[in-house]
This record gives C-alpha cells, sequence and structure tokens, in this order.
C-alpha cells in the first residue's frame, strides 16, 4: 500500500479529495461553502488562503467573519480514521462590496436632489432607488 503525508502506517487507506468544492458569496463578510459528502470521512479540513480555518464534520461551511471586496482561495481535505486525504481543487470567491457610507441628499431646486456619498471599495459602479424604482 502506498503512503502519502498524513496517512498512518496501517488501516484503511486515506479518504478521496473532496470534490464538487463550491463557494458562493452571499455577503460583504460572508461565503458560503458546500461539497459532496466524502464516504468514511469523519471530518473536514478547511483551508483559506492555505490557512486552517475550521473542522466541520458535515460538508458546508458558512464563513464569516471576512473583509468586504476582498478574494479569498478555499481548499477542503477529508479525514477518516487513517489521516488526510489530498485537498480539493481551490476555488475561489469575492466577498461583496461593503455598504454606502456618508450618503447625503441635497435639494437642488424643486425637481432636483443631489446625492453624494463616500466611495465604496471594490464598488465598480452603485444602484440608486427612489420611492422603490431604478434610477441611475
Amino acid at each position: 500500500m502506498a503512503s502519502f503525508p498524513g496517512q498512518k502506517a496501517t488501516g484503511a487507506p486515506l479518504p478521496n479529495p473532496v470534490a464538487n468544492l463550491i463557494a458562493t458569496p452571499v455577503s460583504a463578510t460572508e461565503v458560503d461553502l458546500t461539497w459532496t459528502a466524502v464516504p468514511g470521512a469523519i471530518n473536514y479540513q478547511v483551508t483559506r488562503n492555505a490557512v486552517l480555518i475550521a473542522q466541520p464534520t458535515t460538508n458546508s461551511l458558512n464563513n464569516t467573519g471576512l473583509s468586504a471586496a476582498t478574494l479569498y482561495g478555499y481548499q477542503v481535505f477529508a479525514v477518516n480514521a487513517n489521516g488526510t486525504g489530498l485537498p480539493s481543487l481551490q476555488v475561489n470567491a469575492l466577498t461583496f462590496p461593503g455598504q454606502v457610507q456618508g450618503l447625503a441628499a441635497t435639494p437642488a431646486s424643486s425637481s432636483q436632489v443631489n446625492l453624494n456619498w463616500t466611495a465604496t471599495p471594490g464598488a465598480n459602479n452603485y444602484t440608486v432607488r427612489r420611492a422603490g424604482s431604478i434610477t441611475v
């Protein structure tokens, strides 16, 4: 039997690599991860930018407390009684830009209002809504 780093000398073979890893940004501070469960895995090791961040026992993780408009790289390893398997393919996720700050409305005339705000890092454009309709 071949051995790999992290494998014990005896026992069952290492688990298969995790497949179908999906990283879904859901806000400026959260990325949700899901993957296909690996038969025989007792838990998983989730890395973000090559640093271990969690060891869930299920095939999903909600990674919170992130920075807005930031690119994160994730890999997941399956773990069984004999050790840690090879990593999944890396997937990347870009968190959403942060919330607009410093919004100010200044009347310019009886039919116009000027809007100003602080630029949001990572934002490429902005959507302005008035009374529920989109205007630009």
